[in-house]
């Protein structure tokens, strides 16, 4: 016993002896020795002791460093302790492994390349992994780190990075591959620039889980952001972040998570593009950012989110052409020449496997803005602030019921509000909204550069309510208004069109049955302008001609390019011969009051200008049902005192579309129509007033008119030379329709195709008007036996041969013509006598003849009967004609006649004279004079 004894004190004194004189100077010396050899570094250590009663190794300090003899790795006062619990444990056992003021500073030199990398042992030819069973046995009970900092730098990148951590204290109890029950751990370390991580709670290396919490608090994200640097196209200039949730993870297979209570910030952030200078006023700021109760679970397949509340948003950004400043700043500038890539569709297996549901029971934004400068609105700077959101129930795949509401302001003066809430099981929804205060001028670089007009200015208002089904619109409700509206052309000082107010009040739209109705339409103090250049172009066209002009040739290119009929592409398309169905349209009333329009044509010699004022009326009943029919009633005034008004009805959606309005003018200035009277008719007017009554149905695509005009006091001026006044008498069409009173009062009919490509109602009216005007010129005797019921032609009296005596018909065409003057008083008539030469002279030769015949003592019974008498007077003095006995034989009496009757003298003051008999016995009440003409005269 005692020789045992003896023996186990002399292994214990050799082994202290060993390991105090031995051991421990060997680990004191060594080592730094080793490294120097090795890896030409320096391995400064302070004191090293091996511990023979405890089992412990124990550091005073050590540090470790560069080649070049930077600071590279430092420890402080560290020991580990070995368990006597590892003869009987599985594994070895550490009853404490701590490591105090632990300083790294870790450098990235190279792709592959580290400040450590010369420490790691060479790489030799991958050897098979034997499929190895559980790792090895290891617990300790007391795991305790702390440090001084770790500092991280990357010399690779263009900017080199550097982040230091200090602050480390990680403790953990009980870290084992061994023991299946979790033990507590503690990880808490500071960040750059402030922030702190802070991590606890229970881990099983054996039993594959942890559980516990963690807070991030205070992070400073612009470290985070050099962090991301080389990924990221935006800079992170400010801000804080903070992160705090209860967790559970499980990496058995399947691997299971759990996230409870979590809670996430950002206050104060800032972020800009990285070059200010190529995207100047782009940016995003952020007062705070909080997301309370996040709730992820692995084995639910669930997150949600009791709140989100966002305040202070500010986006700051510009478009011009097809860049997006804030998606530059975000995700860098799309590459033109980058291929579109379709994503491909999802697999059915992973779409009939169970899906995430997310969900957010509220979001709020607030106090929030954007700042936004576009080309499309005027002035360029757009800012929407105040924006105030909420949302609640938001569910993804999408179910439950959505409320939401919306607020708004635009540069302080426009409003909008949106509320409603949206079924997402069903896709209904019931949504309101009001537009308030909204300029139009604002969108005048919208308009179309061929528009050539400017809204000056102009409001719009506006209220209503849209419902869904399955997500699309199916209803629209919709109260609107446009006040204080006024446009001016382009290069013209006065306005092109104006109003007070237009109101649409009781829209509704539905777009399922296709239908669209509104309550009343009001215009009130509604101005408008008609203006006729010189060229004889109109304002309204005008103002699109170029556009229009372009179109047209767009369409012509594309029809050569094609070389397709319109036959051929209808055939070709699938969707040729569908119908989308017809929208019934229907508008209840529309309202007219203290209206006008200004007419002005510069395309005369002279400029005319009008203004139909005073404009009141109604229109009701406008609908596209094919039976619809709409009244109209209309009144006004041309120029403040000639009233106007128009009447009756109109089916525009009939088919063929129908229509019976009467337009009448009362009252009306002629000498305003001067211009016109002066190019077209030749003449200006001195005076006179006119009624119109312009009487039109139309029916089957057939255009009828009766148009009555009545013009009292009327008088031509001087006349006007121009080349498209109408080549007629217009002082006689005048004196024909002028009646006794002084007073035209006469009818045009006319009538027109609507279906004729060249239908117009203007050229219509004045085709009916030059074509009556030129009717009575051509024929004005006819226009005169119109007036008494005649239809004898009264401009010609017929006589016999060589008399001047009227017979019973002549007499009684000068009885309708008498009674036709008495109704025009102003026509003067020039009366012509007129005679035929030849058989008149032969007339008078005859009478000449009978009367010598008379005077020789022949009887006027023998004349009368031409008996023998007669028969031997003739013979006997055609007898003494030159050569008569070759030719007596074989001629008759009343030959032998005409030849002596011949031989007698008829001069021509005796032809002369017998017309101005004529004349003479034609005389009526009026005057007359007689003038003697020869054929054609």
């Amino acid at each position: 016993m005692r020789t045992a004894l003896r023996a186990l004190a002399i292994i214990l004194a050799a082994y202290y002896v060993i390991t105090l004189l031995i051991i421990t100077p060997a680990l004191n010396i060594l080592p730094g020795w080793y490294v120097d050899k090795t890896w030409g570094r320096t391995l400064d250590t302070r004191w090293v002791i091996l511990n023979p009663f405890k089992l412990s190794l124990d550091i005073a300090s050590a540090s470790l460093s560069e080649p070049n003899g930077e600071r590279f790795l430092n420890i402080g006062e560290s020991s580990v302790n070995l368990s006597l619990a590892s003869l009987w444990h599985t594994g070895v056992v550490l009853d404490e492994l701590r490591v105090h003021d632990l300083y790294a500073h870790l450098v990235r030199e190279g792709e592959a390349r580290f400040n450590f990398s010369d420490l790691l042992p060479a790489e030799e030819a991958a050897q098979p992994q034997a499929d190895g069973g559980p790792p090895p046995g290891i617990t300790i009970h007391l795991l305790n780190i702390t440090s001084e900092a770790i500092v991280l730098n990357d010399q690779t990148r263009e900017v080199p990075y550097r982040s230091e951590w200090t602050g480390l204290s990680l403790n953990v109890q009980e870290l084992s591959t061994v023991l299946e029950e979790g033990k507590p751990y503690r990880l808490q370390v500071s960040g750059p620039n402030g922030g702190s991580l802070s991590w606890e709670g229970t881990l099983s290396l054996p039993g594959q889980f942890t559980e516990g919490s963690f807070t991030l608090q205070d992070i400073h994200l612009p470290s985070l952001w050099q962090a991301a640097e080389p990924w990221l196209v935006f800079e992170v200039q400010e801000g804080r972040l903070a992160l705090a949730a209860d967790y559970r993870v499980s990496w058995k297979e399947p691997l299971a998570y759990r996230l409870e209570g979590g809670r996430f910030g950002l206050t104060g952030v800032a972020i800009a593009p990285r070059d200010a200078a190529a995207l100047p006023d782009t940016g995003i700021a952020l007062d705070s950012l909080a997301i309370e109760g996040i709730e992820v679970d692995s084995d639910t397949l669930s997150a949600t989110v009791g709140a989100v509340t966002l305040e202070g948003l500010v986006a700051d950004g510009f478009s011009e052409g097809s860049q997006i400043s804030l998606a530059d700043m975000l995700l860098g500038p799309a590459d033109p020449n980058e291929p579109v890539t379709a994503e491909p569709p999802p697999d059915k297996e992973d779409a009939a496997a169970p899906q995430w549901q997310a969900s957010v029971a509220r979001l709020q934004i607030s106090d929030s803005a954007v700042n936004w400068r576009s080309p499309y609105t005027e002035p360029a700077l757009i800012a929407v602030t105040p924006i105030a959101a909420t949302a609640s129930n938001l569910r993804w795949p999408l179910g439950g019921t959505l409320p939401f509401e919306l607020t708004l302001a635009i540069n302080e003066t426009a409003g909008l509000e949106v509320q409603g809430q949206v079924d997402t099981d069903s896709g209904q929804a019931e949504i309101d909204y009001a537009l308030s205060a909204l300029p139009l001028a604002w969108f005048n670089p919208n308009l179309p550069e061929a528009l050539k007009a400017t809204i000056m200015s102009g409001e719009a208002a506006l209220q209503g309510s849209v419902t869904l089904q399955d997500f699309a619109p199916a209803t629209v409700a919709l109260d609107a208004a446009i006040t204080d509206f006024a446009t001016r052309q382009q290069d013209v000082e006065t306005h092109f069109t104006r109003w007070k107010a237009v109101r649409a009040n009781g829209l509704a739209v539905d777009l399922n049955a296709q239908s669209v109705s509104l309550a009343e339409l009001d215009i009130n103090d509604y101005s408008g302008r008609v203006h006729i250049y010189k060229d004889g172009s109109v304002n309204a066209s005008k103002i699109w001609q170029a556009e229009l002009d372009s179109a047209q040739a767009a369409v012509d290119g594309e029809q050569t390019a094609g070389a397709q009929s319109p036959a051929s592409a209808a055939e070709g398309s699938d969707d040729a011969g569908e119908d989308s169905g017809s929208w019934d349209v229907t508008v209840n009333r529309v309202l007219l009051s203290d209206s006008e329009v200004d007419f002005m044509d510069e395309s005369l010699p002279i400029t005319f200008r009008a203004v139909i004022g005073e404009l009141n009326g109604h229109v009701t009943g406008i609908s596209s049902a094919p039976d619809g029919s709409a009244e109209v009633d209309i009144e006004g005034a041309v120029n403040g005192t000639a009233p106007v008004t128009l009447t009756g009805t109109a089916s525009p959606f009939a088919e063929p579309m129908a229509l019976d309005l009467e337009l009448d003018f009362n009252d009306v200035d002629m000498a305003l129509l001067t211009p016109y009277s002066g190019t077209y008719a030749g003449y200006e007017i001195k005076s006179g007033l006119l009624d119109l009554k312009l009487d039109y149905t139309l029916e089957n695509d057939l255009l009828k008119g009766e148009n009555s005009l009545r013009l009292a006091q009327f008088k031509l001026g001087e006349k006007v030379d121009s080349d498209k006044a109408i080549n007629a008498p217009l002082e006689l069409a005048i004196a024909i329709m002028t009646d006794s009173n002084g007073i035209i009062d006469h009818s045009v009919p006319d009538s027109g195709s609507v279906d004729d490509p060249k239908f117009a109602l203007g050229s219509v009216i004045g085709n009916a008007i030059v074509g009556v005007i030129t009717g009575i010129v051509s024929a004005p005797f006819k226009a005169l036996a119109s007036l008494v019921g005649s239809e004898a032609d009264l401009h010609l009296l017929a006589f016999a041969p060589g008399s001047s005596e009227l017979n019973t018909t002549a007499r009684d065409k000068l009885a309708d013509l008498t009674e036709a003057l008495a109704q025009r008083p102003k026509i003067r008539l020039t009366l012509d006598g007129r005679v035929d030469p030849e058989a008149d002279r032969e007339r008078l030769q005859l009478d000449a003849l009978h009367a010598q015949l008379l005077a020789n003592g022949l009887a006027p019974q023998a004349l009368e009967s031409k008996d023998e008498s007669w028969r031997a007077a003739i013979d006997s003095r055609f007898a003494a004609l030159p050569g008569a006995e070759t030719a007596e034989d074989s001629i008759t009496a009343r030959e032998k006649q005409r030849q002596v009757a011949a031989t007698f003298d008829v001069s021509d003051e005796q032809l002369v004279a017998l017309a101005q008999a004529r004349a003479l016995a034609v005389k009526p009440t009026w005057s007359i004079r007689g003038r003697s003409r020869w054929p054609g005269c």
